[in-house]
């Protein structure tokens, strides 16, 4: 039982010997993704428009904390994450951004007055 439960050890310890990185990119950050800045760059734009028009929207998000924030506070966040090398999250990031920023252009190009017929 001993011999078996060495070598069982002997054997997990081999096995995560291989699992560590050797990488020459070990310990730094991952290289950024061109197509990452071109999404970041279309994301600062249609900020910078909603911005200008007035219709900034405030989003509720996990990354930002409990209050609501602007999305250029989260653009500031999903630069950040991608900077760290964290893709999936700045790309959950920039869709958020990207259809708060439609949206609130849709709000602007909307006339904001109901019309009632007369009766």
């Amino acid at each position: 039982m001993k011999k078996l439960t060495a070598s069982l050890l002997a054997g997990a310890f081999i096995s995560l010997g291989g699992c560590a990185s050797t990488g020459a990119e070990s310990g730094t950050a991952a290289k950024a993704d061109p197509g990452m800045d071109a999404a970041i760059k279309q994301a600062e734009a249609n900020v910078a428009a909603v911005k200008k028009a007035g219709f900034e929207w405030r989003l509720i998000d996990k990354s930002a904390g409990k209050k609501s924030v602007p999305i250029s506070k989260l653009l500031k966040l999903a630069k950040a994450a991608a900077k760290k090398g964290d893709t999936a999250e700045a790309q959950r990031l920039l869709d958020r951004i990207n259809f708060a920023a439609e949206m609130g252009m849709k709000q602007h190009d909307h006339p904001g007055k109901v019309y009632y017929p007369p009766r």
